[in-house]
């Protein structure tokens, strides 16, 4: 398994190499440079049929107009009905459509999850490596702020035994963006 996800890892950078210039961006670009951002978290869990909410993070770094690398994490055990919770930690690349102030953007995404299980006097962990699809839609609300209307994400935990686990999450929140 780390074999696959190391293999997914170069691929990813594999396929941004040949849009990596060494030129500044141009004036009229409509991406930030950098962009970093929290926000409200729901998420689907797969394993109960109670969902957990709790806060999303995320750092989005341009390369150019379109293309760009986003890192983020999900804190997904603030809000558990059940004894368990998740949290998971991804990294990938995110394609980006400008339109007016709005950006649609899609993103493929590894990294690992960990599984936590919560039960008086008695804590454990798993941690589990995963990958996931995800879409969602952002606006730029001022020079400097922006607002995630909303992330949508399928993730795919194939360590998970013994059939895997697929959550989905939704965030929705707020961004600062660097120029």
């Amino acid at each position: 398994m780390k074999m696959r996800f190391r293999s997914l890892v170069c691929a990813s950078f594999l396929i941004l190499v040949p849009f990596i210039r060494a030129q500044a961006v141009y004036s009229g670009s409509k991406g930030p440079l950098l962009a970093v951002g929290a926000g409200f978290l729901y998420l689907n869990n797969d394993y109960s049929p109670q969902s957990d909410q709790g806060v999303s993070a995320w750092v989005d770094a341009n390369l150019n107009r379109w293309i760009g690398l986003e890192v983020e994490v999900h804190f997904g055990v603030l809000q558990s009905p059940s004894d368990y919770g998740e949290n998971s930690y991804l990294m990938g690349p995110r394609l980006s459509v400008h339109h007016g102030n709005g950006s649609l953007y899609a993103k493929a995404m590894a990294g690992r999850a960990d599984l936590i299980h919560d039960i008086p006097y008695r804590y454990s962990s798993s941690s589990y490596s995963l990958y996931a699809l995800g879409a969602g839609v952002d606006y730029r609300a001022g020079r400097n702020w922006g607002v995630r209307v909303v992330d949508a994400e399928y993730q795919t935990w194939p360590s998970f035994k013994p059939h895997g686990l697929t959550p989905y999450a939704f965030s929705t929140g707020v961004m600062y963006i660097f120029h």
